[in-house]
């Protein structure tokens, strides 16, 4: 379920990026998509893990855990991900 979750909220975080892109009368470029997933790493830094008990930033997870980096590092890829996807869909 947790799964299935963070995939749904991904499609919607894609969509709102795609979303703002319009608003804005801009096309998508690999740096924007990077940085927009970059952006989104604030949600589970301020939201996710404090409300898991891990505190701002994931700062006291249990073991050795590193998951203000971590949750970093994914957000980018999130963010290319979302670039390379844009440049596949686009019409020629």
């Amino acid at each position: 379920m947790g799964l299935a979750a963070h995939y749904l909220i991904g499609i919607v975080l894609t969509l709102v990026y795609l979303d703002l892109l319009v608003v804005a009368h801009a096309t998508s470029t690999v740096l924007s998509a990077i940085l927009y997933g970059t952006a989104t790493t604030v949600l589970p830094w301020f939201l996710m893990f404090p409300s898991q008990g891990m505190g701002w930033l994931g700062r006291d997870p249990p073991g050795d855990a590193h998951l203000a980096r971590v949750s970093l590092l994914n957000h980018i890829i999130f963010g290319l991900g979302i670039a390379v996807w844009v440049a596949v869909t686009k019409p020629i």
